[in-house]
């Protein structure tokens, strides 16, 4: 079963996303180094050593760590599968962002 990666604990329910799998929260609380963009980068390549191109990401707090997660999890996989959260459902949707549709 796939993976779902949240990129920051902000308090929000994340139950809803379990129906797209196992939750892992990326970072429980501030992200460290945020000045230190280059050991962020770092940080955040090890922590989604586990990810598969099968796994969805939720992008949920600082944005450059999202960013960087994003960048990532692109050169790596050539696609993302995203979770939106839908405020009127209280439910996560999934969409695909391929590379080749941000490719300049």
């Amino acid at each position: 079963m796939p993976q779902v990666f949240a990129v920051q604990n902000k308090g929000y329910d994340m139950r809803p996303a379990e129906v797209y799998g196992t939750v892992h929260i990326l970072f429980d609380g501030p992200v460290s180094d945020f000045f230190n963009t280059t050991g962020l980068a770092h940080t955040i390549k090890k922590k989604l050593e586990l990810a598969t191109k099968d796994d969805y990401l939720v992008l949920v707090g600082n944005v450059l760590a999202n960013s960087i997660v994003m960048t990532v999890w692109m050169q790596r996989f050539g696609y993302v599968n995203l979770l939106l959260f839908d405020a009127r459902t209280s439910t996560y949707v999934p969409r695909l962002l391929a590379a080749h549709h941000v490719a300049m």
